[in-house]
């Protein structure tokens, strides 16, 4: 969705790579679930809804390549202090689940660093 409001051909790029990036570690998820026979997480159409109205309201009056950029950031960022949360609380200290979780921060920060450039 925020790739067709992108207008630098450069971001749009760098989105298309962050977004098949997810999409890996998402099935990499749910085949380590489904390996380990749990259910996995499945959002619910009005959350995916909230989120569409959020993004669309946050790039209504601005879609600049720096405004995009600062919003990919910050979502990084709330995903890494998640991440960290849970690894903090979970007593798994090592296995699949901490390595996935550390491997997601890594990708996470890796973003921050290449986003930065499109402030």
């Amino acid at each position: 969705i925020l790739s067709d409001k992108v207008y630098d051909t450069d971001l749009s790029l760098q989105l298309s790579r962050q977004s098949i990036k997810y999409s890996q570690i998402k099935n990499d998820a749910a085949e380590k679930l489904v390996e380990n026979k749990a259910e996995g997480y499945r959002s619910s159409a009005v959350s995916r809804l909230a989120q569409n109205v959020d993004l669309n309201s946050r790039t209504l009056l601005n879609t600049s390549t720096g405004h995009v950029a600062k919003m990919l950031i910050q979502n990084s960022n709330n995903n890494i202090i998640e991440l960290e949360k849970a690894l903090r609380h979970s007593e798994e200290r090592d296995g699949e689940a901490v390595h996935m979780a550390k491997q997601m921060i890594a990708f996470e920060e890796k973003n921050i660093r290449i986003l930065k450039d499109y402030l």
